[in-house]
Protein backbone atom coordinates (compact mmCIF):
# COMPACT_ATOMS: atom_id res chain seq x y z
CA UNK A 1 0.00 0.00 0.00
CA UNK A 2 2.82 2.42 0.88
CA UNK A 3 4.60 1.53 -2.34
CA UNK A 4 1.50 1.99 -4.47
CA UNK A 5 0.12 5.18 -2.90
CA UNK A 6 3.24 6.97 -1.73
CA UNK A 7 6.60 5.57 -2.78
CA UNK A 8 6.01 5.24 -6.53
CA UNK A 9 3.98 8.47 -6.96
CA UNK A 10 6.64 10.53 -5.17
CA UNK A 11 9.26 9.19 -7.56
CA UNK A 12 11.37 7.14 -5.15
CA UNK A 13 14.54 5.92 -6.82
CA UNK A 14 14.92 2.75 -4.77
CA UNK A 15 12.71 0.31 -2.95
CA UNK A 16 12.56 0.75 0.80
CA UNK A 17 12.84 -2.19 3.11
CA UNK A 18 10.77 -2.85 6.21
CA UNK A 19 11.70 -5.13 9.09
CA UNK A 20 9.16 -7.80 9.90
CA UNK A 21 8.62 -9.89 12.97
CA UNK A 22 8.82 -13.70 12.90
CA UNK A 23 5.23 -13.96 11.70
CA UNK A 24 5.81 -11.58 8.78
CA UNK A 25 4.09 -8.53 10.26
CA UNK A 26 5.84 -5.23 9.56
CA UNK A 27 7.35 -3.44 12.56
CA UNK A 28 5.55 -0.14 12.16
CA UNK A 29 7.34 1.81 14.88
CA UNK A 30 10.81 1.17 13.49
CA UNK A 31 12.68 -0.80 10.94
CA UNK A 32 12.13 1.02 7.64
CA UNK A 33 15.22 1.63 5.57
CA UNK A 34 15.64 3.72 2.44
CA UNK A 35 18.13 5.90 0.60
CA UNK A 36 18.98 9.42 1.69
CA UNK A 37 17.44 10.90 -1.47
CA UNK A 38 14.19 9.04 -0.97
CA UNK A 39 14.02 10.15 2.66
CA UNK A 40 14.50 13.71 1.38
CA UNK A 41 11.55 13.13 -0.95
CA UNK A 42 9.45 12.09 2.05
CA UNK A 43 10.54 15.26 3.86
CA UNK A 44 9.67 17.40 0.84
CA UNK A 45 6.30 15.68 0.52
CA UNK A 46 5.53 16.54 4.14
CA UNK A 47 6.94 20.08 3.81
CA UNK A 48 4.60 20.65 0.85
CA UNK A 49 1.53 19.57 2.88
CA UNK A 50 1.26 16.19 1.16
CA UNK A 51 1.76 17.40 -2.42
CA UNK A 52 4.57 16.14 -4.62
CA UNK A 53 5.16 16.68 -8.34
CA UNK A 54 1.79 18.43 -8.58
CA UNK A 55 -0.17 15.55 -7.05
CA UNK A 56 -1.86 15.40 -3.65
CA UNK A 57 -0.46 12.16 -2.21
CA UNK A 58 -1.54 12.61 1.41
CA UNK A 59 -5.08 13.41 2.48
CA UNK A 60 -5.58 17.15 2.97
CA UNK A 61 -5.10 18.01 6.63
CA UNK A 62 -2.71 15.12 7.32
CA UNK A 63 0.37 17.32 7.73
CA UNK A 64 -1.56 19.91 9.74
CA UNK A 65 -2.56 17.10 12.09
CA UNK A 66 1.09 16.04 12.45
CA UNK A 67 2.27 19.59 13.07
CA UNK A 68 -0.25 20.45 15.75
CA UNK A 69 1.83 18.43 18.17
CA UNK A 70 0.84 16.60 21.27
CA UNK A 71 0.24 17.46 24.89
CA UNK A 72 3.27 19.56 25.84
CA UNK A 73 2.90 19.07 29.59
CA UNK A 74 2.63 15.27 29.23
CA UNK A 75 5.65 15.27 26.92
CA UNK A 76 7.70 17.33 29.37
CA UNK A 77 6.61 15.15 32.30
CA UNK A 78 7.94 12.08 30.50
CA UNK A 79 11.11 13.83 29.29
CA UNK A 80 12.48 16.18 31.94
CA UNK A 81 15.26 17.36 29.60
CA UNK A 82 12.87 18.29 26.78
CA UNK A 83 12.84 21.88 25.61
CA UNK A 84 9.93 23.91 26.95
CA UNK A 85 7.09 23.84 24.43
CA UNK A 86 8.32 20.79 22.50
CA UNK A 87 6.02 17.85 21.86
CA UNK A 88 5.60 14.57 20.02
CA UNK A 89 2.66 13.49 17.87
CA UNK A 90 2.09 10.65 15.38
CA UNK A 91 5.79 9.78 15.01
CA UNK A 92 6.87 13.44 14.59
CA UNK A 93 8.86 15.60 17.00
CA UNK A 94 7.58 19.17 17.14
CA UNK A 95 9.90 22.08 17.95
CA UNK A 96 8.78 24.57 20.58
CA UNK A 97 7.47 28.08 20.16
CA UNK A 98 7.89 29.98 16.92
CA UNK A 99 10.50 27.60 15.50
CA UNK A 100 7.89 25.87 13.26
CA UNK A 101 10.29 23.04 12.45
CA UNK A 102 9.52 19.40 13.08
CA UNK A 103 11.26 16.13 12.43
CA UNK A 104 11.00 12.40 12.15
CA UNK A 105 13.64 10.45 14.03
CA UNK A 106 14.88 7.00 13.26
CA UNK A 107 16.89 4.30 14.92
CA UNK A 108 20.57 5.04 15.36
CA UNK A 109 20.37 8.80 14.84
CA UNK A 110 18.50 9.08 11.54
CA UNK A 111 16.58 12.34 11.07
CA UNK A 112 14.27 14.04 8.58
CA UNK A 113 14.25 17.70 9.64
CA UNK A 114 11.64 19.97 8.05
CA UNK A 115 11.63 23.76 8.26
CA UNK A 116 8.62 24.92 6.20
CA UNK A 117 9.24 28.63 6.86
CA UNK A 118 12.66 28.47 5.24
CA UNK A 119 11.59 25.89 2.61
CA UNK A 120 14.22 23.47 3.86
CA UNK A 121 14.47 19.71 4.36
CA UNK A 122 17.58 18.15 5.89
CA UNK A 123 18.15 14.41 6.07
CA UNK A 124 20.76 13.06 8.46
CA UNK A 125 21.93 9.50 8.29
CA UNK A 126 23.94 8.09 11.16
CA UNK A 127 24.81 5.08 13.20
CA UNK A 128 25.05 5.93 16.88
CA UNK A 129 27.62 3.90 18.76
CA UNK A 130 25.52 3.11 21.83
CA UNK A 131 22.00 2.33 20.66
CA UNK A 132 20.81 1.85 24.25
CA UNK A 133 21.05 5.59 24.88
CA UNK A 134 17.81 7.39 24.14
CA UNK A 135 18.34 9.92 21.33
CA UNK A 136 18.45 13.56 22.34
CA UNK A 137 17.86 15.46 19.09
CA UNK A 138 18.19 18.89 20.66
CA UNK A 139 21.63 18.18 22.14
CA UNK A 140 23.69 17.81 18.97
CA UNK A 141 21.45 17.87 15.92
CA UNK A 142 19.58 21.08 16.63
CA UNK A 143 22.63 23.41 16.54
CA UNK A 144 23.77 21.71 13.33
CA UNK A 145 20.35 22.06 11.70
CA UNK A 146 20.19 25.70 12.84
CA UNK A 147 23.64 26.42 11.35
CA UNK A 148 22.68 24.80 8.03
CA UNK A 149 19.42 26.76 7.97
CA UNK A 150 21.27 30.02 8.62
CA UNK A 151 23.85 29.31 5.93
CA UNK A 152 21.22 28.36 3.35
CA UNK A 153 18.91 31.29 4.07
CA UNK A 154 21.78 33.79 4.02
CA UNK A 155 22.92 32.42 0.65
CA UNK A 156 19.51 33.27 -0.82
Amino acid sequence: LVSERLWKPMGAQQDATVLKDRTGVALKGSGMSSSLRDLARVGELVRLEGRFNGKQLLQPGTVAELRKGGDQSAFRAGRPNAREGASYHNQWWIAPGNDHSFEAQGFGGQRIYIDPQNELVIVKTASEVNLNIEPKPTDLDRPIFDAITTAVTQAH
